[in-house]
C-alpha cells in the first residue's frame, strides 16, 4: 500500500508538473506575441519616417541616425543574448549535485544496464 500510495503521489506531482509546463508555455506564448507586436510597431515606425511616407522631411543627421537605427538594435540584442548564455553556462557549470545523488544515480543506471 505504502508503495501504490507513493506512486499516486508521484503521478499527481507529474500531472501538476504538466499542467504547470501547459500554463507557463501558454504564457511565454503570450510574452513573444507581445514581443513581435512590439517589434512590427517599431519596424513600421522605423519605415515610415525613413522613406518619409507621412510627408515629414527629416534633417540629414535625423536620416542617418535613423538608417543606423536597426544595427544598433540587432547588436545590442545580440549582447543581450550573449549575455544571457554566458550566465546561464556559468550557473549550470557551477551547480554542483551531492555526492550522495551522482552515486545513487550511477548505481541506477548500471542496474539497467547502462556502463560508463
Amino acid at each position: 500500500a505504502g508503495a501504490m500510495g507513493s506512486l499516486c503521489l508521484m503521478g499527481t506531482k507529474f500531472q501538476f508538473c504538466k499542467i504547470k509546463g501547459v500554463l507557463e508555455a501558454d504564457v511565454n506564448m503570450k510574452k513573444l506575441v507581445h514581443r513581435l507586436r512590439a517589434l512590427a510597431l517599431l519596424g513600421s515606425t522605423w519605415v515610415v519616417l525613413t522613406v518619409g511616407a507621412l510627408g515629414l522631411e527629416l534633417p540629414l543627421t535625423c536620416q542617418q541616425v535613423l538608417w543606423s537605427l536597426p544595427i544598433c538594435l540587432l547588436v545590442s540584442t545580440d549582447c543581450y543574448v550573449l549575455g544571457t548564455v554566458v550566465m546561464a553556462w556559468k550557473l549550470f557549470t557551477t551547480a554542483k549535485m551531492p555526492q550522495s545523488q551522482v552515486q545513487q544515480a550511477h548505481v541506477e543506471s548500471v542496474h539497467k544496464g547502462l556502463h560508463f
